[in-house]
């Protein structure tokens, strides 16, 4: 993984722990979801987010 990648996480990570209780549950429940989305459901050559 690049260092680009793990500053883009850690920046995330930092910004997620600074909300409240509620909306910290509701955004990464989102996310699981997006992720489960790309997992089940793989983009065609050329689009979306890709996974390496």
């Amino acid at each position: 993984m690049s260092e680009e990648k793990r500053q883009l996480i850690r920046d995330v990570t930092t910004r997620i722990n600074k909300l409240p209780e509620d909306k910290k549950h509701y955004i990464l429940g989102y996310m699981n979801g997006v992720a489960d989305t790309v997992e089940s459901n793989p983009q065609k050559k050329g689009g979306g987010m890709e996974r390496k």
